[in-house]
Formats: C-alpha cells, structure tokens, sequence
C-alpha cells in the first residue's frame, strides 16, 4: 500500500477514535491506534500524523493548543462536551508531563529493570555501573550508555541503551543515534531497549548490527502509582507498570515483576545466537556511523526537516540508496 494510502487509513482510525473519546491529544492516538487492538487494526504512528495532518487540512479535525500541547477533535462534535473533556486532559497531561520530566528515577526504573536481567544471565559479565558505562576495555564514549558486557557463549562485547518514553523509536530519531554514537565510539554492539520500535527501526538495525527490543511497557517508581492512575484511565496508557519486588499477598502493591522471563531471554538466548554476526556487520558501519553523527544526527538540536535530510545523505553514502521502507 502506498504512503497516501495507509495516511488515509490513519485518518479513519483517528475519526473512529475521536467519536468515541471525544478529545485526543498525538500520545492518546497512538496508544489507542498502533498499540492495542487487533493487527489489522493497527498502523505505524508516521501515518497517524499524516493521516491527521490530511483530517486537519480538510477541516474535518480542530486543534486545540492548551498548556499540555495539541489536542483534536471532530469538528462537528458538542462544543460542550469538547471543551470539558479537553479541560479534564489537559490538566491530567500538564501533571504526566510535569512527572516525566522532574521524575529522575523515570530512566533509572527502566535501566535497573534491563541492569538485572543482565545479571541474571549467566553468560554476560557485565562492565561498569548500570546507567553510567563510558568506558569498556580501553575505549571511550563522550557521553554515557546505560549498560555495557560481554557475552560469553559469542565472545562479543555490547552495549546497551534503554529508553523509557512514550515516543516511538524511528531510524532518524536523536535517541537511537545518541546510543549507535556511544557504542560506535566504545566499539561495541549496540542493544536499543525501547517501549516501542518502529517498523523501519528494525529494519536500519538489520543493515548496520544493532538489536532493537521493544518492552512494550514504560517502568515508573512504585511511590507514583497513585498520582498516575487517572492517566492510565483516561489516556489508555496501560502498559504503564510499576515493578517491585514486594511479596505476593500485599494486595495494595502491584504485583508486576520485572525483569521477566522475556526480558532475561534477551541476553541468555537472542544475543548469543545473532551478537557475532551484529557486532562484525556494526564494526564495517561504525565509522560512516561515527562521521554522521557528529554532522548533527547525535545532538539533540539537530531537528527536523534537517535531521531528515542528513539521515537521508547518510544513508546514500552508507548504502547507495536514500533509506526506503
């Protein structure tokens, strides 16, 4: 199907969502439309901002600019009934958004969850300090990664990068090309943890040797369940989880245990079969890696239509053709 088409399947999607919840903001759309659901429901989050996009420009969707960002909703819908829901979301996202922000232990949560899986597998010896790696056998990152080890059973060296958001991964995005820097400058296989891995993310980590796993949960601190519970609710982010390691029988604590045994396969299982083939093919790209990265797609500021430009002119030079998926 081509890119107009499956946008037109977004903007279908978006309309079904928007009668039913009356007021979304661009994270609600894609939970409740790319996350859950049957698969043939679900569509990658760069056609629901296409398909929104084509729904805004026919004025069949208004934008609504509030505190917490942009909502939608349909234009013919209740004026009433828009303007309290939107009031009720917005207020519910300004304190998530706040939470997120200020909340240090938001990436810590996620990183001890992945530090123990590795520590559990047997076959990894784990180097350095979970969440503060810079440094493995000799070699030097600028900038830290959030786990580093060598796996025995293939005798290769990785790192390991985890990201606790909401976004989506996607081959151009500032997160993925901080950890491929890292890991190109450390020498190592890069292993990209994220909520959730865009389709044409996995397809650039099979040309230049990375792993991407997706948790498809985003880990917060157990003191914070109840503040985050509306959110859950209202915006439909229930792989929200908060692991702990309290007895079973504690009926007010959550009983979600992590890391899983999903979790600790990815290092005991899928790294030894695939990580020598990776960290070779991943050694041939770190340097085209390297160079494109300090051009701009491993600093944060480096923002669109620019970043998508430079990733396309490096991707022509890394493989003779501009990335298509």
């Amino acid at each position: 199907m081509t890119r107009k088409n499956w946008n037109k399947e977004g903007a279908k999607r978006i309309v079904y969502i928007l009668k039913r919840e009356i007021v979304c903001n661009q994270r609600e759309l894609e939970r409740r439309i790319c996350e859950v659901g049957p698969d043939w429901w679900r569509v990658e989050p760069v056609y629901i901002t296409g398909g929104k996009r084509m729904l805004i420009d026919e004025e069949e969707v208004n934008v609504h600019y509030s505190e917490a960002g942009e909502f939608y909703s349909l234009s013919g819908a209740n004026k009433k009934e828009v303007d309290k829901y939107l009031k009720e979301k917005v207020d519910i996202y300004k304190k998530f958004t706040k939470l997120s922000q200020r909340e240090k232990k938001l990436g810590g949560v996620a990183e001890g969850v992945y530090g123990k899986a590795m520590d559990t597998a047997e076959n990894v010896v784990i180097h350095g300090k979970t969440g503060e790696v810079d440094t493995i056998n000799g070699k030097v990152s600028r900038r830290t990664i959030d786990g580093g080890g060598y796996d025995k059973l293939s005798d290769t060296k990785f790192g390991v990068e985890v990201k606790n958001i909401r976004e989506w991964a996607y081959p151009d995005s500032w997160e993925v090309w901080k950890a491929l820097q890292s890991c190109a400058e450390l020498e190592v296989m890069p292993v990209y943890i994220a909520r959730q891995i865009a389709y044409p993310t996995f397809k650039f980590f099979v040309e230049i040797g990375a792993i991407g796993y997706p948790t498809y949960r985003q880990f917060w601190d157990v003191a914070l369940k109840d503040r985050l519970e509306d959110v859950r609710v209202k915006f439909g982010f229930k792989d929200m989880v908060f692991p702990v390691e309290y007895p079973v029988g504690k009926e007010d604590r959550p009983l979600v245990n992590a890391p899983t045994k999903r979790d600790i396969a990815l290092f005991t299982r899928t790294l030894p079969k695939i990580a020598q083939e990776k960290a070779e093919l991943f050694m041939e790209q770190k340097d085209v890696i390297l160079k494109y990265a300090d051009m701009g797609l491993g600093k944060e500021k480096c923002i669109h239509p620019k970043r998508g430009k430079l990733f396309k002119k490096y991707h022509i030079e890394a493989f003779g053709h501009p990335f298509s998926y």
